[in-house]
């Protein structure tokens, strides 16, 4: 088995799930274009689009409300694209 960074398996296990399930998106600051903090989100804004990795400001209330509303759709990986 290959030997990877902590960083490389977060990101190939956020990409793996994204793959399985169209529903999961990810949500923070600067995972979009930028690619993420040590880039564990580079390229997913390219292959998943801006509906499910979206960018959103330093705002700890915003990101609350949005995590709420996510687990209210009651999808177990956390996250819904669609309107519920």
């Amino acid at each position: 088995m290959a030997r990877i960074t902590m960083r490389e398996a977060i990101s190939q296990a956020l990409w793996e799930e994204m793959e399985r399930d169209p529903n999961v998106f990810i949500l923070g600051e600067e995972v979009g274009v930028w690619g993420g903090t040590y880039a564990v989100t580079k390229g997913f804004y390219d292959h998943f689009g801006p509906k499910r990795v979206l960018d959103t400001p330093h705002r700890r209330g915003g990101h609350c409300g949005s995590g709420h509303r996510s687990r209210s759709g009651g999808h177990p990986s956390g996250g819904r694209t669609d309107d519920h």
